[in-house]
């Protein structure tokens, strides 16, 4: 194996002792970094209302936020497409996500961007084929009334609340003073409008106006609320029927929830979870995965966007079927074409189509796709450390302490299989501390899995062994044979659950998970765990929490400006 196994695997030792909680004690509800000073643990979790973060009440749209409001806000077929070449956000932490609000600032070149877009944008929808479908009553404003009545409607859709009056008077003296070379008034008076709200704060922000306090609270109001919801559960603006609910004032807590079981129908429900699970689980990388051409004769770089595809597919159908977060982890079934199947030992499937088939016994869900397994590999070998570190980081939301220095030169590899030569450098030490228990053993359960996901016997003549426990955060262990069962004791595993439940809220609050957060984590992970909630309930019960409802009076404008 060389180097490439070695720098992969000894970059994870570390120090310590695996799990601080006794054998007796409820695990954490938040663990490790991601959640400090819960405010309860265990089942007291269950009677205690979460709190309330400390957030900015103007987040700026990210920039899948910006592409999929253009989208929805005229109606478009297709995203414009053109926030790929706007200045990158600022670099992501570990863990973060694309939706979080830390790194969403203003540079001078972003600002150019808008500009240059929202001309472009403006240029286009005013084309007579697009902007019938748009424009109220299919047309350009014919007089000042319908002028007006444009710039409200628009303007309710591109600020997410109504325009105040004076807004609409900016707007109506700015639409009235319009003039382009080859454009009529009333075409270039909504050219210049709409090109003006898309430069607008309102427009690129989510701006929290709310100032309704609650002792310590403040209620957020009927319009940000919609707003929040829209872009928790859709990445995008409002459709009319929220904005009609907000401005009905129906939007509190059971309101919610029935506008959140609405939107999730919705295809924009199944882009974002698609967004999302890309994100948490890395897949847009599972498709840069190389392999030894020698070794795999049949390998070539579409098997890798196939793979990716079916794992996608996987989670879409999991989600369109109301299926719980366990059956990411060990459902059977499988989207495959040509390439995908040989690989899996289907036959009978030809051309490069995707289709629905169901898997044998020796799958199960995520860590036995062959997208997952080939990603987690070297060229030509498996790779279980990093195979078990994904499981623990990304899966179980566990903390990995930092690698310490390690002399790789000095260090020996022995053994006839990969397992034994991992384990010849692993098995004492510094090294010992985090892998002999949490890194390794997760990997060794699927070392009956090849480089690109085929399920092989041998290695190098040697029959594989994939037996081995599993330590878990509380010291609880499971011991198990193989990728299924390995499968399957993390998906009975509460930290699986709470791991999802906790990015998810992250991802869709755009913050780290903070330890009041803990009560509804605590909900959504336990319904989870005991199969009563789908993955579908947890997004509502996030979306009606007090977490959604509620701001606090402080916020984080000053310490962003600061920054």
């Amino acid at each position: 194996m060389g180097r490439w196994i070695l720098c992969a695997g000894l970059l994870m030792a570390c120090e310590g002792v695996i799990g601080d909680a006794g054998m007796n004690d409820p695990p954490p509800v938040c663990m490790g970094e991601r959640c400090d000073n819960p405010i309860c643990t265990g089942s007291e979790c269950e009677s205690v209302p979460e709190g309330v973060v400390v957030e900015t009440r103007i987040p700026r749209l990210s920039h899948e936020h910006w592409e999929n409001t253009v989208r929805d806000l005229f109606y478009l077929d297709e995203r414009p497409d053109m926030a790929r070449d706007f200045d990158r956000d600022t670099s992501a932490s570990e863990g973060e996500f694309t939706t979080t609000y830390r790194r969403l600032v203003l540079s001078e070149g972003l600002w150019q961007d808008y500009q240059r877009a929202a001309e472009a944008i403006a240029a286009m929808v005013v084309e007579p084929s697009l902007a019938a479908g748009w424009l109220p009553g299919g047309t350009f404003p014919s007089d000042g009334a319908s002028r007006d009545t444009f710039i409200r409607d628009f303007g309710r859709r591109a600020y997410r609340r109504p325009l105040t009056a004076d807004e609409v008077g900016r707007y109506s003296t700015l639409y009235a003073g319009a003039s382009y070379p080859g454009l009529g008034t009333e075409e270039s008076g909504v050219r210049v409008v709409v090109q003006a709200m898309l430069q607008s704060p309102h427009f690129l922000y989510r701006v929290d106006l709310s100032d309704r306090e609650r002792d310590d609270l403040i209620e957020v109001g009927q319009y940000p609320l919609a707003t929040r919801l829209s872009y928790l559960l859709w990445g995008s603006m409002p459709d009319d029927t929220l904005l009609d609910a907000a401005e009905a004032g129906e939007l509190d807590e059971d309101g919610l929830r029935t506008q959140a079981e609405r939107m999730l129908n919705d295809a924009r429900a199944l882009e974002l979870f698609t967004q999302f699970h890309t994100e948490q689980w890395a897949l847009a990388t599972w498709a840069d995965a190389d392999k030894d051409t020698e070794v795999f004769p049949d390998w070539r770089p579409e098997v890798a966007d196939a793979m990716v595809r079916e794992v996608q597919m996987l989670f879409e159908k999991v989600i369109s079927d109301g299926g719980n977060y366990r059956d990411f982890l060990l459902s059977r079934t499988a989207f495959v074409n040509e390439d995908l199947a040989r690989i899996y030992g289907l036959e009978g499937i030809t051309g490069p189509e995707m289709r629905e088939v169901t898997l044998d016994e020796t799958r199960a869900g995520l860590m036995t796709r062959i997208g997952f397994l080939t990603h987690w590999s070297a060229e030509w070998q498996p790779d279980p450390i990093h195979r078990g570190l994904f499981v623990n980081t990304n899966i179980l939301c566990r903390d990995v302490p930092e690698a310490p220095p390690v002399d790789f030169d000095s260090l020996v590899f022995e053994g006839t299989t990969n397992r034994e030569r991992i384990e010849s450098v692993t098995h004492e030490g510094i090294c010992a501390n985090c892998h002999m228990e949490m890194i390794n053993p997760p990997g060794f359960a699927l070392e009956h899995f090849d480089a690109i996901g085929q399920l092989r016997e041998l290695d190098n003549g040697v029959p594989v062994d994939n037996t081995t426990t599993f330590v878990f955060e509380d010291d609880t262990s499971a011991t198990v044979t193989g990728g299924v069962e390995l499968s399957q004791a993390v998906a009975e595993s509460p930290f699986s659950h709470r791991c999802y439940s906790q990015r998810f809220l992250e991802f869709g609050m755009g913050r780290k998970l903070a330890g009041v957060d803990a009560p509804i984590i605590f909900r959504m992970a336990e319904g989870s765990l005991a199969g009563e909630m789908s993955v579908r309930d947890l997004a509502i019960e996030l979306a009606s929490s007090r977490t959604i409802r509620f701001r606090t009076v402080e916020n984080l404008e000053e310490e962003e400006a600061a920054e």
